[in-house]
């Protein structure tokens, strides 16, 4: 007499399990591997799918899950980072400028409305939007490598990896921006749309303490050096931007205002 067989669910099809470390089901066990060769869960923006998808899912999870996507950031290619960035950025700057548009047109409708009927108007709210956006990503590529180099030794500098780190950073930017607000109120509804929100405001320092402490090892007093190294570099381009935008901006005014009412 055989023994029954075993009762299994779903008609004899075994549950299925995923890897407690990757999150993958086809994972032959990371808990055996060492750790440096652990799988980390990838990046939404670098798998396939939709690009708004892999955009929205990618900015989520760099503000929501800092542990999970910048305690694990594997080395890279650099090109889907820069990619990423721009577009989070020029999505975030550019809902900014509509929605100061759309502010102008209440405080100043006339000058507005020549604005947007001019195509010199348009092109120069463009190019200003576009500027903005590659100066916010260089911003955060600068900050991480200056993480990277805070560390102050050649074998324990990654600064692909560091780079990596401050691009998909421009993620924050995105979900806090009107664009990520709007998307959060289509998406998520009234109520659950500003947890995301709340969440991107607070995430940086999460987020540096994640890729520091659990993804590259720093020693406490490399951290420090890097933090220190950022504040100045960064602290010093911002103010030299400052000063360049401001010149810029007046110049520019100057011409478009004489060219829109000429």
């Amino acid at each position: 007499m055989h023994p029954p067989a075993p009762n299994l669910d779903d008609g004899d099809v075994p549950p299925m399990v995923t890897c407690n470390v990757c999150g993958r089901v086809d994972c032959a066990g990371c808990d055996a591997l060492p750790e440096s060769k652990r799988l980390a869960p990838p990046i939404a923006w670098e798998a396939a799918g939709r690009l708004p998808d892999r955009l929205w899912v990618t900015a989520l999870s760099s503000s929501t899950e800092p542990a999970r996507t910048f305690g694990t950031l594997q080395d890279g290619r650099i090109g889907p980072a820069i990619g990423f960035a721009l577009l989070a950025e020029t999505l975030a700057i550019g809902s900014l400028a509509v929605l100061v548009i759309l502010g102008g047109l209440f405080a100043a409708p006339q000058l507005s409305w020549r604005v947007l009927k001019s195509p010199l108007g348009l092109a120069g709210v463009a190019g200003i939007v576009e500027a903005l956006a590659v100066l916010m990503v260089a911003l955060h590529a600068l900050w991480g490598l200056c993480i990277e180099l805070g560390a102050l030794a050649p074998s324990k500098s990654h600064l692909r990896q560091g780079l990596r780190f401050g691009l998909y950073a421009c993620g924050w930017d995105l979900i806090t921006s009107p664009a990520g607000v709007l998307q959060g109120l289509s998406r998520r509804g009234l109520v659950r749309a500003w947890g995301p929100i709340v969440a991107a405001v607070r995430v940086p320092r999460l987020a540096l303490r994640a890729y520091v402490q659990d993804c590259r090892r720093l020693e406490p007093a490399e951290q420090r050096r890097g933090n220190r190294l950022s504040v100045v570099v960064l602290g010093s381009a911002l103010l030299l931007l400052l000063c360049a935008l401001l010149g810029i901006g007046v110049h520019y005014a100057e011409w478009l205002f004489a060219q829109t009412f000429a």
